[in-house]
């Protein structure tokens, strides 16, 4: 039950520039509004959502291009109920959306070095009430203005190095409260962050490729300055086998504040204070890839991924039974800080034909979270933990007008 609607055409002269608008909206309220007006019904519900998104480009000479992009969105859900005991209504309100906005220069200074530059504007807003035996009303958000340069340099055939520096302003709402939701004050906290890259890229020769970087930023609020590294490296077995390594070491400043057992849009946004000092995280992953032709299923393109992987993390943060408010005065009471750990190893196969495309990973992971207060202290798995998870897909052209594709989902 829904409708889109886009439209696309050049701008000015075809080879110059384009343009793409595209909307989409849900029409199951009304539906859902009718069935509330029946005489046996004493609730009401309501789903919908819509979309924007437009892009344009226009290139001014061989060297210059201008790329323009916007998106918004939101989902919006309701419902009201009123018994016809004596027991207290029901309302429950979960709205949320997102609007950014991106304008990017790309320049092309020589045949060795390119560049990026971008204004950003990104805006989160959402809503959560519920008002019953116990009212609550949150209403998160955080609004970002991001500066960005980006560079790629070609120092040779076989060696690429690309560098960058970015500022971000980050503007957070965090109205949020329990019981009494119609006097709850907001709580406005910002933060600026400045971050910058290096990485190297070089192929030493056909069986060795590597690439090391370092990303380093500064965030204002809490005074905390980092420094992370990062390395990945390939051999080439042979024309059909090889081999990746990689260690990752990444922080992040802004939390998702949330409950162990349930996640919503109303899970409050919150930057790096003090007490909430930055998350951060080692992972070390390994794998093997193996192509090869013909086999049972016939001619075509087969390849067979193998991966495993660990990450260990800490700093993160998870609200405790009791919440009063968003104050950051009432962090340590309401919020307590942890560790985490992450491990899997994960299966793909996938087949390709002149007709015939087809994908199968197979995932088994695991991952724990410890808190001092929580579960007496011993570890329980993450609330998005699943153990098995198998994905297939299937495409098939049946001709060159007609194509059949089928997909399966299935975490355990």
């Amino acid at each position: 039950m829904a409708s889109r609607l886009s439209l696309e055409g050049p701008i000015s002269d075809s080879s110059r520039g384009s343009f793409l608008i595209s909307g989409r909206r849900t029409y199951i309220d009304p539906i859902l509004n009718l069935a509330a007006k029946s005489p046996n019904s004493d609730n009401n519900f309501a789903y919908y959502f819509y979309d924007l998104n437009v892009k344009a480009n226009y290139q001014f000479s061989p060297e210059d291009k201008v790329y323009l992009s916007g998106y918004f969105g939101r989902d919006n859900i309701s419902f009201k109920d009123t018994p016809l005991t004596d027991e207290p209504k029901v309302r429950l309100d979960l709205l949320w959306g997102n609007a950014a906005y991106n304008l990017r220069y790309h320049r092309i200074w020589s045949s060795r070095l390119f560049t990026n530059a971008a204004l950003i504007y990104s805006d989160y807003r959402s809503k959560f009430l519920f008002d019953w035996k116990q009212n609550v009303n949150k209403k998160p958000s955080v609004s970002d203005w991001i500066a960005s340069l980006d560079a790629d340099y070609y120092m040779s055939e076989s060696s690429v190095l690309q560098f960058g520096a970015s500022y971000l302003h980050h503007a957070f709402s965090a109205f949020s409260g329990i019981q009494d939701i119609k006097n709850t004050v907001p709580v406005f906290l910002a933060s600026s962050e400045i971050q910058g890259y290096l990485s190297l890229d070089v192929t030493l020769n056909e069986t060795f490729r590597t690439t090391a970087g370092v990303q380093s930023a500064y965030f204002e609020s809490g005074n905390y300055f980092v420094f992370d590294p990062r390395f990945n490296v390939r051999v080439q077995l042979s024309d059909k086998n090889s081999i990746n390594a990689s260690y990752t070491r990444m922080h992040q400043f802004v939390h998702l504040l949330s409950s162990a057992s349930l996640s919503n849009p109303g899970d409050i946004l919150y930057p790096s204070t003090e007490f909430l000092k930055p998350e951060f995280s080692d992972q070390l992953s390994v794998g093997l890839e193996t192509l090869f032709d013909g086999g049972a299923l016939g001619e075509g393109r087969y390849e067979l991924d193998a991966d495993v992987y660990y990450k260990n993390m800490k700093n993160l943060p998870l609200f405790k039974q009791s919440f009063s408010s968003a104050d950051p005065a009432n962090l340590a009471q309401d919020v307590t800080l942890g560790v985490g750990w992450a491990y899997g190893f994960e299966l793909s196969f996938q087949y390709s034909n002149a007709g015939t495309s087809s994908f199968v990973n197979y995932t088994i992971s695991k991952a724990w979270r410890k808190y001092a207060d929580k579960n007496a202290g011993e570890p329980f798995p993450a609330k998005f933990d699943r153990t098995h998870q198998i994905n297939v897909f299937i495409d098939h052209r049946l001709s060159e007008r007609w194509a059949a594709a089928w997909a399966s989902v299935a975490p355990v």
